[in-house]
């Protein structure tokens, strides 16, 4: 009985330190990582999750509130108004909810590739994500009714172990919306009744409800480069990155914004040169970088729309 006991108060000492929790959306980066040092922190006041991000794992079935596990056992899956949070008292922080709470990644609609980082092996039944309605109201607490009921993307796992670190992108076609959004990602673990849950907020641009605050002074580029590469993506190899895998945010002052002239508007898909100018939906002037215009890098995807994808710096100088 003794060593009973002992055995329990480890077993619940490694599941409160994250022993046994092991994955996040490291790209774009989710809620709970933006509160990491690896970061900058930039997420605040998010609790027990800025030191273990991979460790926001509740029970299986979303969106359903209870499945029946394999075993005959219940298995509930967060409440609402704790989805964030995948239920747990020590993720509980996460679950703080309104339009100006946390920090946004620009997105725009169509092909987006989104990466989880593994820190230990599951089998893997497959990865969801879901997006808030148009109409959700982000000054409320996340549920059920702020999602869509169908995930937009769906990717099987095949019950395989994805190797540790970082995983292969997962290519989606992203809906169309305006404003700020939240993503629901889900990992669900094959060998176990467990799921992850990570939320990823987002801002397409616009505004979606009456009375928001400007979402684009929330919104966070990448940063510096010091956060392992999490927030780089990987260009065309065209021998001459000349070092410019950094994004920075555009210049949001109104009042030195250039003549827009007669520039067009940039276009998805369209192979830009070195040099051309484009007039982008914040208002400024682009310039498509020499080193990469030739391989059509500057309108390849909606991540380097200018002044809007979360990697434009990548391939866009502001004029």
């Amino acid at each position: 009985m003794k060593v009973s006991k002992t055995c329990f108060a480890l077993a619940a000492l490694l599941s409160a330190s994250g022993a046994w929790a092991h994955g996040y959306v490291s790209e774009p980066a989710s809620r709970g990582y933006l509160c990491t040092n690896d970061q900058g922190n930039q997420n605040k006041d998010c609790g027990a999750v800025q030191y273990e991000p991979q460790s926001v794992e509740g029970g299986d079935g979303f969106p359903a509130y209870k499945t029946e596990s394999s075993g005959g056992s219940i298995v509930n899956a967060p409440k609402d108004g704790e989805i964030a949070g995948a239920g747990l008292a020590t993720m509980s922080p996460l679950n703080a909810q309104s339009d100006s709470r946390w920090h946004k990644h620009a997105m725009s609609a169509g092909k987006y590739s989104f990466a989880w980082t593994f820190t230990a092996p599951h089998r893997t039944k497959d990865w969801r994500y879901y997006i808030t309605k148009p109409d959700w109201n982000p000054n409320k607490p996340l549920s059920r009714a702020s999602f869509e009921t169908t995930p937009f993307c769906v990717i099987d796992g095949k019950n395989q172990i994805p190797a540790l670190g970082k995983s292969q992108p997962h290519e989606c076609n992203v809906p169309a919306r305006e404003g700020y959004q939240v993503i629901l990602a889900t990992w669900d673990v094959g060998d176990t009744d467990a799921t992850f849950y990570n939320v990823i907020d987002v801002d397409f641009g616009g505004h979606n409800h009456p009375g928001d605050n400007d979402h684009e002074d929330n919104v966070t580029p990448p940063d510096d480069g010091n956060n392992g590469g999490n927030d780089n993506v990987t260009p065309p190899d065209d021998g001459n990155n000349g070092g410019n895998d950094n994004v920075t945010p555009p210049d949001h002052d109104d009042g030195n914004k250039p003549p827009s002239g007669d520039y067009p508007e940039w276009k998805l898909g369209h192979k830009y040169h070195g040099g051309e100018v484009v007039h982008g939906r914040d208002g400024n002037l682009y310039k498509c970088k020499s080193a990469h215009g030739a391989n059509g890098w500057c309108g390849a995807s909606p991540v380097y729309e200018p002044g809007a994808g979360w990697a434009w710096a990548q391939a866009w100088d502001i004029k």
